[in-house]
């Protein structure tokens, strides 16, 4: 896939293909259509959308590549460096090593690759703030699911690779119904990307990247942006279904609708103090079918969100 120009833009002004529930995704995924009908965005966007100021590093080896690393998370927890850091000339082989590296050293690294590119985007978890966010809310999640007895109906992906559009992509926590997407190749329904110290416009591109490489197939993507300076915590919720008129009918996009991601909700946690905010996730998003009688959407009331953040902000620093 060639790069093109950068699209400076809002994830919520790219349409995508409309979600098929109740059918499995496969782990490969072709092209999506972007406004007007225009080619995907490119691995530009990514490489750039949320990376202003990150020079890409040549990788030298697993070595000087996890010396980089531990230098960057130390300025990242004293003020002085981003989340993010680039490789760049990283062929497929010298990404199994650096993996393989990763699982056994440094298990709380993500990474999109960009295989024609043969660029590495690591993002770097400066604390325990990350990893204690995603686990607390997963583990909520699972309680309000056991309650329906639907916990093992949902399936914990955790970090697990998915293959893109000439890309592959881990998420801090990705899960997909066990009935309707039972393969490691199907496409989660619900994703799950956080940000410490972090503009939220990395982790928007980081939503772009699941709701356009997957054609819709990911319903749901929940950003947390958390300052754990001033332990305030921003949640956006995206989600797929916005119709829109299509005005350029095509063979290929035959609809007289499309549909595209948006933000429907977002909620600012400052201490322990959600403000009489909520959450709620839809129960057809996430299970691809509708509740039962006894089965609703999921919500996570102000308490919930402020039980969850108080959490968050005890743990060890």
């Amino acid at each position: 896939m060639a790069p093109i120009p950068v699209q400076k833009a809002d994830i919520s002004q790219t349409p995508s293909q409309p979600p098929q529930n109740q059918e499995s995704g496969s782990g490969s995924a072709g092209s999506v259509p972007s406004p007007q009908d225009r080619a995907p965005l490119g691995a530009n966007y990514y490489l750039t959308e949320g990376l202003e100021g990150v020079e890409a590093q040549h990788y030298r080896g697993t070595q000087s590549f996890m010396t980089a690393i531990n230098l960057q998370a130390d300025q990242l927890r004293s003020g002085n460096a981003g989340q993010y850091a680039v490789f760049s000339q990283v062929t497929p082989d010298q990404l199994a090593n650096i993996e393989r590296f990763r699982d056994t050293h440094c298990k709380s690294l993500r990474f999109l690759y960009y295989e024609k590119e043969e660029t590495l985007i690591v993002k770097i978890m400066p604390g325990p703030a990350h990893e204690v966010a995603n686990r607390r809310f997963e583990s909520v999640l699972t309680l309000k699911l056991a309650a329906m007895g639907l916990d093992d109906e949902l399936v914990c992906m955790g970090s697990t690779t998915y293959q893109g559009m000439g890309s592959r992509k881990e998420a801090d926590s990705a899960f997909q119904p066990r009935s309707f997407r039972p393969h490691i190749t199907d496409w989660p329904t619900f994703v799950i990307e956080c940000g410490v110290s972090q503009p939220i416009t990395s982790l928007k591109t980081n939503a772009h990247w699941w709701f356009e490489n997957s054609r819709g197939k990911v319903q749901t993507v929940l950003l947390f942006s958390i300052n754990t300076t001033k332990r305030k915590m921003h949640i956006q919720q995206w989600e797929m279904g916005e119709e829109e008129a299509n005005l350029q009918v095509t063979g290929l996009h035959p609809d007289s609708t499309r549909t595209r991601p948006k933000c429907i909700r977002t909620i600012d946690i400052i201490a322990a103090d959600a403000a009489g905010a909520s959450l709620q996730l839809s129960f057809e998003n996430l299970f691809l079918r509708k509740p039962s009688q006894d089965e609703s959407d999921i919500i996570f009331n102000t308490e919930d969100l402020e039980r969850f953040a108080a959490y968050v902000w005890c743990a060890p620093q």
